[in-house]
């Protein structure tokens, strides 16, 4: 057994306050929920075996892959990331989903939110600036809880909190459900749902169903633990959806390394084992990545990117990259800061997410042609044109802060970096050419000119164009 409880457990034992690995607290024991004894009752006369799940396709990866962000619920500057958008511009381009908490959402007050209450965001504009930059939604919710253990009460408070979003201009594009399975099976504060793998599916199934039927733009994607659950029984409960006809948009795995070192779990077969699993049936897998250091900014983020490297090893780029964080710093305070993303000795939120995206995405680039005069005279505007190939396994667009640049060489040139346009998608295996202006030097003689791709604030990457000797004349 781990030294600590699943995040989620600890979160429920103490609803009024957030604990160092909890994040997303239920307010209440919910009027109208069916009693764990009575969803018990039900169970004596269980429903017929569902029907076996679809063969498997190839185990290839979902699409391009997403970058979630879910800042720490109480940080202190969370609200900052729709006031002060500036410091986290390039992080928040290549962000695609912005996950919050169903507390921080409702009306209701949060103990647990910090500044980061219904009120605070709705007077930060959140919602409707997260469709304005082209940001997706996510909303963690409980679905099946030891306090709430039938669907369609757990689904109507979904509802409400998806119709608060949208009546202050914004749009949930997906529900993350926070464990289910281990909600339906254990025991906190006296309470419990006492069900079964094959009873959870069934009101997960129904929840899904009613989601979708009111909100046919949310999908519904679900979030459980590891190693409470080994691979084994991870990929039962998947296939225990499918068989209802439950499709997942996601499954995220919630690795808790202090339990995995504890038992010796073997992470690395299991990360492949559930990522080959999830992919083979069209589900996109992917896992949070978090430190587990108490110590402040620096320690999370060291853990955090060990975490990184070990997934990297194990099982390459997950289809979706969630850096996540619910962890209690230094006298309480909420680690890690989200802002600014870059600085010297800052280690925030947004800094992870460029420098834990370099460490697992493989960015490489092939240079092909280029032409570029001889000669010009000094302090001449000339004209560029670049082509390179991506050599990586990731798009390239402008958005993700793909650009070509201009490598230090003693010279200096004007312009340091051609960017794509605004539309461009350079996939892997495509050719892209770069045209643009540079300025030639004030000083005549031969200059070296040499450009390289950057990924910015992440990584300069692939092989440099050749050295180019440019005359500059008087």
């Amino acid at each position: 057994m781990s030294r600590r409880l699943p995040r989620r457990v600890l979160r429920l034992a103490l609803p009024s306050c957030l604990l160092a690995l909890a994040i997303a607290l239920p307010l209440a024991f919910a009027p109208g929920l069916e009693s764990p004894a009575s969803a018990i009752g039900r169970r004596r006369n269980p429903p017929p075996p569902p029907a076996p799940p679809p063969p498997p396709g190839p185990a290839t990866p979902i699409g391009p892959t997403q970058l979630w962000f879910t800042p720490n619920l109480a940080s202190d500057d969370l609200i900052g990331l729709f006031t002060q958008p500036d410091r986290w511009d390039v992080a928040r381009g290549r962000t695609r989903v912005l996950k919050l908490y169903n507390q921080q959402i409702r009306p209701a007050a949060c103990p647990s939110c910090g500044p980061n209450e219904h009120a605070a965001l709705v007077g930060a504009d959140a919602f409707r600036k997260l469709r304005a930059w082209g940001i997706d939604l996510a909303i963690e919710v409980g679905a099946i809880k030891e306090w709430g253990c039938t669907a369609e009460p757990m689904a109507r408070r979904a509802g409400e909190v998806i119709r608060t979003v949208e009546d202050h201009g914004g749009r949930v594009r997906y529900l993350a459900m926070d464990e289910p399975l281990l909600g339906g099976q254990h025991t906190m504060n006296n309470r419990s749902c006492g069900m079964t793998r094959d009873a959870i599916a069934t009101q997960v199934a129904d929840y899904v169903a009613r989601v979708k039927r009111d909100f046919p733009h949310v999908d519904v994607g679900d979030i459980e633990p590891y190693p409470r659950f080994d691979a084994r029984e991870l990929v039962a409960w998947i296939d225990a959806l499918l068989a209802r006809g439950t499709p997942l948009a996601f499954f995220h795995l919630d690795v808790d390394m202090n339990h995995v070192e504890n038992i010796d779990a073997p992470l690395d077969r299991d990360l492949r084992a559930l990522q080959d699993h999830c992919r083979a049936r069209g589900i996109p897998f992917g896992v949070i990545f978090i430190g587990r250091d108490r110590d402040g900014d620096r320690a999370y983020y060291d853990h955090a990117m060990g975490f990184a490297g070990r997934v990297k090893r194990a099982s390459g780029l997950p289809d979706h990259v969630v850096f996540q964080s619910w962890i209690d710093g230094p006298g309480g305070r909420r680690v890690p800061i989200n802002l600014p993303e870059s600085g010297p000795n800052r280690f925030t939120h947004t800094r992870l997410i460029h420098d834990g995206w370099a460490l697992l995405v493989d960015n490489d680039a092939r240079f092909i042609s280029w032409s570029v005069p001889d000669t010009v005279r000094a302090g001449e505007r000339f004209r560029v044109s670049v082509t390179m190939e991506n050599a990586g396994p990731i798009a390239w667009t402008r958005r993700d802060a793909y650009k070509l640049g201009v490598e230090a060489t003693g010279a200096a040139w004007g312009t340091t970096r051609a960017t794509l346009g605004a539309g461009d998608r350079v996939p892997p295996g495509g050719r892209t050419t770069f045209a643009f202006e540079l300025t030639a030097p004030a000083r005549a003689g031969s200059h070296a000119l040499r450009l390289r791709m950057v990924q910015e604030l992440c990584e300069w990457f692939g092989a440099p164009t050749p050295e180019k000797r440019v005359t500059v004349t008087p």
